[in-house]
């Protein structure tokens, strides 16, 4: 009953890693995987017992950690390589079998969220963690299955050979060179994928000419010619009545233009 509620995985999951294997590598890669795993689990390696399983078959995920563990230690040195190789022939898998319909084209994003059941299906009874966030330079990507290290170190590699099946799919406009990175931590995978590189503005370094005219003549308020103003002040009507200063002071009349007052 115990292992009844134990993470697993499909059987045929594990099928096609070693298949991958002996494709890339040969039988003789085959051969050194069973007698790389524990002897307990040999069965898993031989072709002739993995197909002979059912199609919706099962194998704990723990086992199934062991095998693809010494598969990649076997040919990739740990480097994952064969994950990323599984991810690539499952998405396109997946993409045959449902006609294209769980890709975007012209956006990686919406390919990968249609190819999130792809990553999901090889596990059972496995409490699996999925969210996905745009960022400026493209989007970030985490997964894992809850207390389960191994198997987010797995999944980092899967993840990251799958987001490059999905880009060849998508194949969205204006994206560079695509760039994928990720990193684990505890029972957690993280993903980042860069698209498009950010402009960065360097402080002191000035735009080009051309933008620095086009911005001058946005940003800077508009300024009345000196022409036109002395215009309006000259056009202006005159007063009929003398500017205060040319009022009476102290009863004493204002001088006329070109009169002098005699001081006494």
């Amino acid at each position: 009953m115990g292992q009844d509620l134990e993470p697993k995985v499909r059987s045929w999951f594990l099928r096609n890693a070693v298949d991958a294997l002996e494709r890339a590598h040969g039988t003789a890669a085959r051969e050194r995987l069973r007698f790389a795993v524990p002897q307990r689990l040999a069965h898993l390696v031989s072709a002739e017992a993995m197909r002979a399983t059912a199609p919706q078959g099962v194998i704990l995920l723990e086992d199934a950690e062991d095998v693809l563990f010494a598969a990649d230690a076997v040919v990739g040195q740990g480097a994952g390589t064969i994950m990323e190789s599984i991810a690539l022939e499952v998405v396109a898998r997946a993409v045959a079998a449902d006609g294209g319909a769980s890709v975007v084209v012209g956006d990686l994003i919406g390919t990968v969220l249609g190819l999130r059941p792809v990553l999901e299906s090889p596990f059972v009874d496995a409490a699996m963690a999925f969210e996905l966030n745009r960022t400026a330079e493209g989007f970030t990507l985490m997964l894992g299955v809850a207390g389960r290290p191994r198997a987010a170190r797995l999944l980092r590699h899967f993840a990251i050979g799958a987001i490059h099946a999905a880009a060849r799919y998508a194949r969205e406009a204006g994206a560079g060179a695509l760039r994928v990175s990720g990193e684990n931590f505890v029972d957690r995978a993280f993903i980042s994928v860069v698209q498009r590189e950010r402009a960065i503005e360097v402080a002191g370094t000035p735009p080009p000419a051309g933008m620095r005219a086009r911005g001058a003549r946005a940003t800077l308020p508009p300024v009345a010619r000196l022409t036109d103003e002395v215009e309006r002040i000259l056009s202006a009507p005159r007063e009929s009545t003398p500017p205060p200063s040319a009022e009476r002071v102290n009863g004493v009349p204002p001088l006329s233009i070109g009169q002098r007052r005699k001081i006494p």
